[in-house]
């Protein structure tokens, strides 16, 4: 979730909302948008 703070600038994150979205599972398949794709779970790498 954004903060208030936050949603004032929401198109500062969207590179980070569009990530959560894709690495998210669907509640009805159990999948993310990038397994269903892929085939493969995604992970995020930090650095």
């Amino acid at each position: 979730m954004l903060s208030k703070a936050e949603l004032d600038n929401w198109d500062k994150h969207l590179a980070e909302i569009v990530l959560y979205i894709r690495l998210s599972p669907s509640s009805r398949t159990g999948l993310s948008p990038l397994e269903m794709i892929y085939g493969q779970k995604g992970q995020i790498l930090y650095g």
